[in-house]
């Protein structure tokens, strides 16, 4: 029942549990371990089309086997926990899938194909408050950013407020429950030992910076959020401090912002900063032509307050991201949409989705 329920809660329906089940009972081995397989994405012919697991063995042949059809293709490459196979005469339609090797057959899944002229460029991942977990990464932690800083994502995400006396910090809440009040209201020094969900204390945006000078990776921003403050001057003091403290600590070529806030906006879009516009369910909807004359790089909106196709988005000269978006049935829904980026507390799942659309282009 807890299986079914999950299915359910997913969107996957009682069919295809009962497809798999019924597969799975014939099986006689289980050839590839940790099966993953992409749900509901476009395809076209000669697309290169990823099943992920651990096993694959060159010889390997996979069916497909839907309403319009039956075929069977074999790996064009191995690697890295993932086989490629070349799809060529696919139409459009659902699909069980198979393995077989010599005698012993293996049921994979099943996904849904849509056959399209042209595919999407699929979705950047920002990593929603670092790569965290309900153990050793904490979300805005230090060791939440470094474990984006590890992927190969587009950028990773927090949030920050100033303190009082001017210290520019990372958490996502305004209040905190060991805290009175507002937290920044108060000095650095009476809430410096707060401790994250990982026993970290509070990090410094600086603390920050320094992780993203000293990793490896050169390539993945760090996208800060200003958290709104009590009024318009207070949330543009952030912004201005969070900025000049990028210059200062040497990464203002891989930091980018976004907020809620529109004066904050405009203050960091008056400095040349990327900056997208933030907008939720309470928020004041402003079109991509707005934004574009404002000088802002892009909105960020949850995807219901996206009126315009992506390619109107763009044509309007920002870029698009929609958040937070964490279910593999949203992720493959957004990707097919278009949209440049997507924010997401499941960045993992995302950048295959990413990947699949990236390298078919």
């Amino acid at each position: 029942m807890a299986r079914a329920t999950h299915y359910f809660v997913e969107g996957h329906g009682f069919d295809r549990l009962w497809r798999e089940v019924e597969c799975g009972m014939s099986n006689s081995a289980l050839l590839i371990s940790s099966v993953r397989v992409l749900q509901d994405v476009e395809v076209k012919p000669g697309v290169k089309f990823p099943i992920y697991g651990t096993g694959w063995q060159n010889g390997d042949q996979v069916t497909f086997s839907g309403s319009n059809g039956v075929f069977t293709v074999s790996p064009t490459s191995i690697d890295n926990g993932r086989a490629v196979f070349t799809l060529t005469a696919i139409t459009s339609g659902q699909y069980t899938i198979s393995l077989t090797r010599g005698s012993e057959t293996q049921n994979l899944g099943s996904t849904t194909l849509t056959t399209v002229s042209e595919l999407p460029q699929g979705c950047r991942v920002v990593c929603h408050r670092g790569v965290h977990d309900n153990g050793a990464y904490t979300e805005n932690s230090r060791a939440a950013l470094r474990k984006g800083l590890e992927g190969d994502y587009y950028a990773v995400e927090c949030d920050i407020y100033k303190s009082a006396d001017g210290y520019l910090y990372v958490i996502h809440d305004s209040k905190v429950s060991s805290i009175d009040g507002y937290h920044f209201q108060k000095n650095w020094s009476d809430i410096k030992n707060y401790k994250l969900g990982n026993q970290e204390t509070m990090p410094l945006l600086v603390d920050f910076f320094e992780i993203l000078k000293e990793s490896t990776n050169k390539n993945t921003k760090l996208i800060v959020e200003i958290k709104t403050q009590l009024t318009d001057a207070a949330t543009q003091s952030v912004a201005t401090a969070a900025m000049d403290a990028a210059e200062i600590r040497g990464v203002s070529d891989r930091v980018e912002f976004i907020a809620f806030n529109y004066a904050a906006c405009q203050t960091i879009a008056n400095r040349g900063y990327k900056i997208a516009y933030l907008c939720g369910n309470d928020g004041v909807v402003r079109s991509p032509s707005t934004l574009k004359s404002a000088g802002m790089s892009g909105l960020d909106y949850i995807p219901s307050k996206i009126t315009w196709s992506a390619d109107d988005i763009r044509a309007a000269g920002i870029t698009s991201n929609v958040w937070t978006i964490d279910s593999e049935s949203d992720i493959a829904r957004m990707n097919k949409l278009g949209y440049d980026f997507l924010t997401t507390n499941n960045p993992e799942l995302a950048q295959l989705y990413y990947r699949y659309y990236n390298e078919n282009q």
